[in-house]
């Protein structure tokens, strides 16, 4: 009997101890979960948005996150704005392929499945019906702080990505469209409207200045033609001839 339970413990510890470094192995697994807010725009669809994985970096010995040095970055950003920015940086300089690429369901929602830890890019493709999405830069494992209790190292993340409604093509619009009132050329008494510019005023009226001008010119051509006059009847008087 006491050969039976020697057996039977010896085969249940055999087992906790090749279950223990499978159970571990699995639990590593990173895994982002992507939730895709709603726009509130009628033509955004968050069906079929795909994602794309870049591997920009790892996590060190010590469990802290190092961007790869070919990116530029010595130091791993300290938060959301700053983590924005390298993010933008870094996809337009991406010379590595993705390592993974998913696509999200009718809900905007997606998961992607890593098999190894590290730094992470992903960047939406732009060939999308929901939106201009930001790139935006994740690490697995990583650390919660939640009332001054420290929760990790976590395998999983939710990220929820910047957003914003795509612009207007020209000739599209959210709301109705009103057609600009055409001139009729069949009434000739229907003035054409005025596309845009100053109104003219009394001050601006086109002419009023060429008028005045006109008038002073006039003047002046008088008061030469007396002048020579005078003058003539002066150099007739002084050769003894009349005016």
């Amino acid at each position: 009997m006491r050969k039976k339970l020697l057996l039977v413990a010896t085969f249940l510890l055999a087992f906790m101890i090749f279950l223990v470094p499978i159970r571990a192995v699995e639990s590593e697994r990173c895994i982002i979960k992507i939730h895709l807010e709603d726009l509130q725009v009628q033509s955004s669809n968050m069906n079929g948005v795909k994602f794309y994985v870049y591997k920009i970096g790892e996590i060190d010995k010590k469990g802290d996150a190092k961007i790869y040095p070919k990116y530029g970055y010595e130091t791993y950003p300290q938060n959301a704005h700053e983590l924005d920015l390298v993010a933008k940086m870094i996809s337009k300089k991406l010379e590595d392929k993705p390592i993974l690429s998913n696509s999200t369901d009718a809900k905007g929602e997606m998961e992607l499945v890593l098999d190894e830890k590290g730094v992470y890019l992903l960047m939406a493709d732009d060939d999308n019906a929901y939106g201009v999405i930001s790139p935006f830069i994740v690490h697995l494992p990583y650390y919660q702080t939640i009332e001054d209790v420290q929760y990790g190292p976590l395998y999983t993340v939710d990220v929820e990505p910047k957003a914003s409604p795509k612009p207007n093509t020209p000739g599209e619009s959210d709301g109705p469209n009103t057609p600009d009132k055409p001139n009729n050329p069949n009434n000739p008494n229907t003035p054409d409207t005025p596309t845009g510019g100053d109104t003219p005023t009394d001050e601006k009226t086109p002419g009023k200045e060429t008028q005045t001008g006109d008038s002073s010119n006039t003047y002046l051509y008088l008061l030469l033609i007396v002048i020579s006059g005078a003058s003539m009847c002066i150099w007739k008087v002084k050769k003894g001839r009349g005016c």
